[in-house]
């Protein structure tokens, strides 16, 4: 029986070839490269299969390019172009024939179809394998993707740099103003006076009345980037077969004194919480994620590069929960440079404003202050940041994870940040 396999990873490439037997694919929501493999290719005998594409993930996290208009070219070298078809949801496919003991190459570009009529190119990706008697494999990685070569009117700004700033891509006499970031600043975090910076004890988040905008200790804390509210609703992981709201008010919030920064995250959450397992990703928790200086690197490895994860049920099942609390539910993400000790934070099991989708119940806290310098966090200049919510409705692990600047899943889970922190919104703290 023929089978086809097909994974859905942005910005990776996945060879799907009818074959004899069925073909495995393993792969971790935490990876950034995919192996697949090729059949055997019997000899004198091409063989055929899909091939099936999503746009580079860094194409879909850049708010001005339109996913609807982005198309791929494909070619194989020798071999000539592969026609490709639009499945919708950003889904390409196509169909290759592979020629055996051959050695080649495939040249993917990624055209966004601009309001002009022109066809403009933003990444791009070639790379050489050879096919042969036994199966092989061929692996993509979704970092390969380049995108600064790619300069139609040769200012010396990339394509996808204009298209983010919204200047002509075609015209050099119109380029984006230099940034000290490598993103546009999207968040501009407000000053508050020390002494009246919000407390940390999981109580003070409460709604003006009769709107949904932040009163009280929190009420000069942003509420808004430049693309809209802050809402933390893009889908990354799901894992649950019970309905879900598929567009929660879970929603976070931000300021700073000039020494340390303040995070509010409520939670709209009507199912029962958990704080059953050893790993707080698989209970309910946020995620916070930082880079420092914005340096905007594809691993972690750099000093500033951290994020971690708060659950909302303490160690002897109570809430609230503190930094305080006896063997605080706090750690350190796998990957992250070494968490700070001074983090300080506390929740609230139902202590925030009356729920949108279920008026009978409130909103879930989470408050967090962190210092500023032990973060590596400059006032006025850019950072990274990223909040993500895991929720755990019936013990065991986690059934659904949301992120604010994470780009949503699209039919397969997606997990990005944690192995890369260029995924991360950019910020800046006003002076």
């Amino acid at each position: 029986m023929n089978k086809a396999i097909r994974l859905v990873l942005a910005a990776l490439l996945v060879f799907s070839v009818a074959c004899s037997e069925t073909t495995e694919v393993n792969t971790s929501i935490t990876e950034e490269v995919v192996q697949t493999n090729f059949p055997a290719l019997h000899q004198g005998i091409s063989a055929s299969g899909a091939l099936t594409l999503e746009p580079p993930a860094e194409l879909l996290l850049s708010r001005m390019v339109n996913p609807e208009r982005l198309n791929p070219v494909v070619r194989l070298i020798p071999g000539g172009p592969v026609e490709m078809m639009d499945l919708g949801n950003s889904q390409w496919s196509g169909v290759i024939q592979v020629p055996i003991n051959s050695e080649l190459s495939i040249n993917i570009e990624w055209f966004e179809a601009l309001d002009s009529g022109e066809d403009l190119i933003l990444a791009s990706h070639e790379q050489d394998f050879t096919t042969g008697q036994s199966p092989q494999q061929l692996t993509i990685d979704a970092n390969n993707y380049v995108t600064s070569i790619h300069d139609a009117d040769n200012d010396g700004v990339s394509n996808l740099d204009e298209r983010r700033a919204s200047t002509n891509p075609f015209d050099i006499n119109e380029a984006p103003p230099p940034s000290p970031g490598s993103e546009d600043v999207s968040l501009i975090v407000p000053f508050i006076n020390s002494g009246s910076v919000p407390q940390i004890d999981g109580l003070g988040a409460a709604f003006a009345a009769n709107e949904l905008r932040l009163a009280g200790e929190w009420q000069d804390a942003v509420q808004d980037s430049l693309n809209g509210r802050l809402f933390i609703n893009s889908l990354m992981i799901e894992d649950s077969s019970d309905d879900f709201d598929e567009n929660p008010f879970h929603v976070w919030a931000a300021l700073h004194d000039g020494s340390f920064l303040y995070i509010l995250v409520m939670v709209d959450d009507s199912s029962a919480n958990q704080g059953d397992s050893p790993q707080l990703r698989d209970d309910d928790s946020i995620e916070i994620f930082i880079d420092g200086d914005n340096s905007n690197f594809d691993t972690y490895g750099d000093p500033d590069d951290r994020y971690f994860r708060i659950a909302l049920i303490g160690s002897d099942g109570t809430v609230p929960h503190s930094n305080e609390s006896p063997n605080p539910r706090i750690e350190n993400g796998e990957n992250s440079a070494n968490l700070p000790a001074n983090v300080e934070f506390a929740t609230g099991l139902a202590t925030g404003p009356i729920s949108i989708a279920n008026p009978g119940q409130r909103l879930d806290v989470y408050e967090v202050k962190l210092e500023l310098a032990s973060f590596g966090i400059t006032p006025g200049q850019p950072f990274g940041i990223e909040v993500q919510i895991n929720d755990d409705d019936n013990g065991e692990i986690r059934d659904l994870k949301w992120g604010w600047f994470h780009p949503p899943r699209r039919g397969s889970d997606l997990n990005l940040t944690v192995s890369n922190p260029a995924f991360m919104g950019t910020a800046r703290l006003s002076q």
